[in-house]
């Protein structure tokens, strides 16, 4: 089966939507249990995030986004350079057979 530009694009959509669910959920996690480390570190000192918990989960799902598709396209790159490896053999191999 041939792998195409839209399987690997499918690949990295996958990954990205997983990573940004687990990175929201993880920092909602942490919301809920530490709403003040929130407020502190994305509302800064003078002011209350009304929803901490919330704040914390959309943030965390804009870094799960970024570090999910990021670690999804260098898996797809680096199958990519896989494959050019295992054909370039594949080629010299065959050329050099009578």
């Amino acid at each position: 089966m041939a792998k195409t530009a839209i399987h690997f694009f499918l690949i990295i959509l996958v990954g990205a939507i997983g990573a940004a669910l687990v990175g929201g959920c993880f920092a909602a996690i942490i919301g809920l249990l530490a709403p003040d480390f929130v407020n502190n570190l994305f509302g800064g000192f003078q002011e209350k995030l009304p929803h901490p918990v919330r704040y914390a989960a959309a943030v965390g799902m804009i870094w799960g986004v970024f570090i999910g598709a990021a670690a999804a396209s260098f898996s797809c790159a680096l199958s990519v350079v896989i494959r050019l490896i295992k054909l370039r053999i594949e080629v010299k191999s065959s050329s050099k057979a009578p």
